[in-house]
């Protein structure tokens, strides 16, 4: 995969990568700085993670979270890929051989993105979502319950997939909702439970 860098939008933001990320759209002339820029890094670049906040698993499905002297979070996979994001919070530094970007940008759109959101603050929330006549419907569970497949039944002429499966909401003043959704229903109330932690 070639490193070409592009300027795109997602999630609301302005992004900057070195490769293109599913389900973005690019930004033909862009006038502004980006909101986040993606940085890739051969392994050479590697940090180590003077804390480590967790462990991975034996099969090593989970990644391994630390932070660095410079107070940096770490997320790592078996020693093949890392996203770095430093304490500004305003880029991931994928670092991997370059053979490892041909699924790298999926990763970052869904785990990158869901963390780097989370530490800006806003709500992250895994999940499918489509948006229809107007409004955006968000389908959320465990993996492997069938969100996916249940958006893409529910897809109508007069609707559309949303891209990606974090989802994150802003809360500009009082409910929190879906950057793509003027008036949600129920949203008062909703902002009302995830502020109290009900369900």
């Amino acid at each position: 995969m070639a490193v070409t860098a592009s300027v795109c939008r997602l999630y609301g933001l302005t992004i900057e990568s070195p490769f293109p990320l599913p389900g973005s759209v690019a930004v033909a002339h862009p006038g502004e700085a980006p909101d986040v820029t993606i940085h890739w890094e051969p392994e050479s670049a590697w940090r180590i993670a003077s804390l480590a906040l967790t462990e991975p698993d034996a099969e090593g499905l989970r990644p391994r979270v630390g932070e660095t002297a410079e107070g940096a979070l770490c997320v790592e996979w078996r020693r093949e890929v890392q996203f770095v994001f430093p304490p500004e919070n305003d880029r991931i530094i994928v670092v991997c051989s370059r053979s490892q970007l041909t699924y790298v940008p999926a990763a970052v759109i869904g785990v990158g993105m869901g963390l780097l959101l989370h530490r800006r603050g806003l709500l992250c929330l895994h999940g499918a979502a489509l948006h229809i006549h107007g409004r955006t419907i968000a389908l959320l569970g465990e993996s492997g319950a069938g969100k996916s497949t249940t958006s893409a039944a529910l897809i109508t002429p007069s609707g559309r997939e949303r891209c990606g499966q974090v989802h994150h909401l802003r809360r500009p003043h009082h409910p929190w909702r879906h950057p793509a959704v003027r008036r949600p229903r129920g949203a008062a109330a909703a902002g009302w439970r995830v502020r109290r932690g009900a369900g």
